[in-house]
């Protein structure tokens, strides 16, 4: 006997061989859960069906000859439905790469909902809604990316990273992908990394003059720890990329230990850790420091291990580059204490800290506006007439083209490090800073910015 229509999209959260070892079948969404039907109820069959869909499992007890009349029935008529729909599927697959990269977008979220899958991409830092897509076709994307980057495609529990290379218009990119189960299923993030660096030197990074003097004064040190912080996608990681091309050179030994290489550079020794292989961050990081660097690049400072080799590396006398998460630059240095670095070598190793922040570009189709007194990084903005967006075709209408760097720079000197060994107050420590360096801080970059109109001052009020 077969059953009336039930909802072929649950057939994707189940795959044939699975349907038939236990004789289950998948037919509709209820307020409770999804309702199956099956000869038997099993506990440890209900467990992974509850693991698969991420939602309650609500059986119902048929014959063995009507549940196996039911799963030969659907998934036959599924199996068409998705052949049918595989080439729509796969020209998507190429439209959503093929649309970001043609716009430069960072991101990609692909994120599964009740009623169909929603992709959005971040675009000059604003995530927007790409299009909606059906259950099926989000079945075949998230396989075929799967599959490309090398992860499991039964595993929905764990979250997984990996990584594809996508080729546009004859350019290889580097896509990191990443899994994580949510409520309605599992969610896909796709960061992209623009191979071909459009920055030909410092300059070009978006640092004003003062800063470029400064920075290249302390690139040229042979020893000190440079750190970058700043929020997911500010652009830290092209920044430490340009900063290793500019010292790349045959009087210098340069490694890094990467996790994965976003960047290739000739003439420099870069690793990648890959834990399934036995490449850890601790097995390369142990056998770089017997290959004698000079200079020594960290993808990223994430937990105690890497902080410590870093810290380590630094205070014998190498070069080291490296990136953390944290609010500002100060606290960088209370970011190395809670990863089990004593004060006193967080420190001694550190030379200098840059945090950084991408904001929003005005077009030059911008116009003048009448803003309101605003008080943004300690800095009075007075009532008057300030740039704000517009929006062109060029902009595609938007007001924004692209971003520009927000950044500032601080030299742990003497003095500084001193104020930390003596535990001075945090305010006193910056109100040191800020008269030292105030020529290299975000407000002094603030203010640039907004005067020269590159930026909207409303906008600025979210990175205060």
């Amino acid at each position: 006997m077969v059953l009336e229509d039930i909802e072929l999209d649950l057939l994707m959260y189940v795959n044939y061989d699975f349907a038939k070892k236990f004789n289950v079948l998948p037919t509709r969404r209820y307020k409770n859960g999804v309702i199956v039907i099956c000869s038997e109820i099993r506990d440890d069959v209900m467990n992974n069906l509850k693991v698969m869909f991420n939602e309650n499992i609500v059986p119902y007890v048929q014959s063995r000859e009507t549940v196996e009349e039911n799963i030969s029935y659907y998934y036959e008529i599924f199996n068409k439905r998705q052949a049918s729909s595989g080439n729509y599927a796969e020209e998507l697959y190429d439209e959503i790469f093929d649309t970001a990269i043609s716009l430069r977008v960072s991101d990609i979220h692909i994120e599964p909902q009740s009623d169909g899958v929603n992709i959005r991409m971040r675009y000059n830092g604003d995530l927007k809604l790409f299009k909606q897509i059906s259950f099926v076709s989000y079945k075949f994307i998230s396989t075929k990316i799967k599959v490309l980057s090398n992860l499991d495609i039964t595993e929905k529990r764990l979250s997984q990273d990996g990584k594809i290379i996508y080729t546009y218009k004859g350019i290889k990119y580097n896509i990191r992908v990443s899994t994580l189960l949510v409520s309605k299923g599992e969610k896909i993030s796709l960061r992209i990394h623009y191979n071909e660096m459009v920055y030909k030197t410092i300059e070009d990074l978006g640092f004003n003059e003062d800063q470029i003097s400064l920075l290249e004064k302390h690139l040229s040190k042979r020893n000190g720890m440079t750190i970058l912080s700043g929020p997911t996608g500010s652009g830290k990681s092209t920044t430490l990329y340009k900063f290793i091309e500019h010292l790349n050179n045959e009087k210098v030994s340069i490694y890094t230990i990467e996790d994965p290489i976003e960047y290739e550079i000739d003439g420099v020794n870069q690793s990648s850790v890959n834990e399934k292989a036995g490449l850890t961050f601790k097995e390369i990081a142990k056998n770089i420091l017997r290959h004698d660097p000079d200079i020594l690049m960290i993808g990223e400072i994430r937990d105690d291990e890497t902080a410590k080799v870093a810290v380590s590396s630094s205070v014998v006398g190498h070069k080291v580059f490296s990136t953390i998460h944290a609010k500002d630059s100060i606290s960088v240095i209370t970011r190395l204490e809670d990863l089990g670095i004593s004060d006193f070598l967080a420190i001694d190793s550190l030379d200098m800290i840059i945090s950084q922040r991408l904001v929003k570009k005005l077009c030059k189709c911008k116009k003048r506006e009448s803003v309101d007194e605003q008080v943004i990084f300690n800095t009075k903005y007075e009532k008057g007439k300030y740039y704000s967006p517009k929006g062109c075709e060029k902009c595609k209408f938007t007001g924004y083209s692209g971003r520009i760097l927000l950044s500032e720079i601080i030299i742990i000197d003497d003095i500084i490090k001193d104020m930390f060994l003596e535990k001075k107050p945090i305010n006193e420590i910056k109100q040191y800073i800020r008269k030292k360096y105030f020529k290299y801080s975000f407000e002094y970059n603030m203010r640039e910015l907004i005067q020269s109109g590159d930026v909207y001052i409303k906008d600025m009020e979210i990175v205060n």
